[in-house]
Parts: structure tokens; C-alpha cells; sequence
């Protein structure tokens, strides 16, 4: 994954060897000592100061500095998703193995939000989040899902198809109320 934060700085992952930063004016680039060499750095998210980045192995490293320094959560999980969705308070969800939990700076811990139609045995693939409203899916036949509640409850999306193994979900940036969905397939050929 590769991401901009708020202070220009570029950050990018890589498959097995380690987390990368280059600095504003298209300086070089240096390694992120804070993530292990070999790390799989799988997805990354920023929001304001806020730099996540979700690792397969490693758990997840989280900047509130804009990448000044890293710190390590959730050790040894595999962490497939993470997302931001605000930055004061700091709130970022993260997808593990078959689970979905949420970090909040108010309370310095991770708690889960899964709930139905969430599922505690599937995948939750693509995270898209914007302060209380957050949209996911799961790597299952299945429509995508949103919160409007910061995780509390979940419905499913109203006129959304089934889809087989949605991988990432994104807010249209010219039309809020459209989202866009990445799948490895589908069973219906139009997305309303």
C-alpha cells in the first residue's frame, strides 16, 4: 500500500521488506525502524496526523505525529484492513483473521464491533470510514454493509448486489452518497 500524509510525506508498504518513507520534495527513501525488516506491510490509511498501517504478522504500527514515530498494536496478528476515521479523537478499525475491532484514544484499548449482519467467522475486507459512519465488506457472497453508529450496529446496503469476496470499498469523492467496491466476483453485472 502506499499513502500521503497530511505533511507530504509518502509512506509505502511492502511484501516482505519492511515500511518505507520518503520525505517531502522527493527526497529519498528510508526504512521505518519502529516495523520489522521482513514485515509484510499489507494495507496503510492516514487521516489528518494519523498514519495506520496493517502488517500480516506484525499487527498493526500507528503514527499520531504525521510519521515522526510508530507504534505498535495488536502484536503478532494479521492484520488484512485498517482504516481511520478520525484523527481527534483517534479512532481506527482494523480487520483481523475474524475480526473486526475498533482503536479509540479515549479509551487507549481495541474493542470488537462485530455484530450482525456482521459475521464473527468471515473475513471483513475493505473499510472505508469517515467519523461515525463506516462501510465494510466481508470475503463472503455478501453485500456490503455500514454503520452510521461508529460500529454499534450494522445494516445492509440498500440496493447494493451480492458479491463474492469484496476486497475494498471507497467513497465516491464527487458524490458522498455512491460508494465504489472492488470484488474478486460477482453475481449480478450492474451496481446501482
Amino acid at each position: 500500500g502506499i499513502c500521503r500524509a497530511s505533511n507530504g510525506k509518502i509512506f509505502a508498504g511492502t511484501h516482505g521488506n519492511g515500511f518505507w518513507k520518503m520525505g517531502t520534495g522527493g527526497g529519498g527513501w528510508s526504512r521505518l525502524s519502529e516495523v520489522p525488516a521482513d514485515a509484510v506491510v499489507w494495507q496503510l490509511d492516514s487521516h489528518g496526523p494519523v498514519i495506520a498501517a496493517a502488517t500480516l504478522g506484525h499487527g498493526l504500527f500507528m503514527s499520531t505525529d504525521t510519521g515522526a514515530s510508530f507504534t505498535g498494536h495488536l502484536p503478532g496478528q494479521f492484520v488484512f484492513d485498517v482504516e481511520v476515521a478520525r484523527s481527534s479523537p483517534v479512532e481506527v478499525y482494523a480487520s483481523l483473521v475474524i475480526e473486526l475491532l475498533k482503536y479509540s484514544s479515549q479509551s487507549g484499548t481495541w474493542a470488537s464491533v462485530v455484530s450482525p449482519p456482521l459475521s464473527d467467522s468471515i473475513l471483513v475486507m475493505g473499510i472505508e470510514a469517515s467519523g461515525d459512519t463506516v462501510w465494510c465488506g466481508q470475503f463472503a457472497n455478501s453485500s456490503p454493509v455500514v454503520s452510521y453508529d461508529a460500529g454499534t450496529s450494522w445494516v445492509y446496503t440498500q440496493s447494493a448486489p451480492v458479491s463474492a469476496y469484496l476486497t475494498g470499498i471507497a467513497v465516491d469523492p464527487s458524490d458522498a452518497s455512491r460508494i465504489l467496491v472492488s470484488s474478486l466476483g460477482s453475481y449480478n453485472d450492474v451496481w446501482n
